[in-house]
């Protein structure tokens, strides 16, 4: 497996990505659909017929394997976000447990939201939740009311 990271900007996106994309901008419109995303991080099963057996292992199925995002984004009305999408079978879905919504402040932005969607989605890749390196924008204060 392999986790990549794509620039904020400048990137043009793979289907994939767009389809993650597009899954966080319909998570819960109307305010999601003002997503500016900030950072991606990919993560992709090399070998083609892996399946979770239990958090963080694999095992051979036969099966396409899903590919994760975690997405970190800004919005014009919400607070910012961590999500997990993962893109599999029937497109990409945001996964409803792994969404991390507004600051840490006065803790580490790192630790405290690994630790989070670790804790929230089981069968997220332990590669990608060790590669999350959120921005900024998590350790500020939080967004006026």
């Amino acid at each position: 497996s392999a986790v990549r990271r794509y620039p904020a900007q400048g990137v043009t996106p793979t289907p994939h990505l767009a389809d993650a994309i597009e899954a966080l901008r319909e998570f819960s419109p109307p305010d999601s659909r003002s997503a500016r995303v900030l950072r991606v991080d990919e993560w992709t099963v090399q070998d083609a017929s892996p399946m979770q057996d239990g958090p963080g292992e694999l095992k051979s199925t036969g099966a396409a394997a899903p590919t994760w995002f975690a997405l970190q984004a800004q919005f014009d009305a919400l607070e910012a976000v961590v999500v997990l999408v993962r893109q599999g079978a029937h497109g990409a879905q945001v996964v409803p447990e792994g969404v991390w919504s507004g600051t840490t402040r006065p803790w580490d932005p790192a630790w405290r939201i690994r630790r989070f969607l670790m804790q929230r989605v089981d069968d997220a890749p332990r590669p990608l939740l060790a590669c999350l390196d959120p921005l900024e924008v998590f350790a500020q204060p939080p967004r006026p009311l």
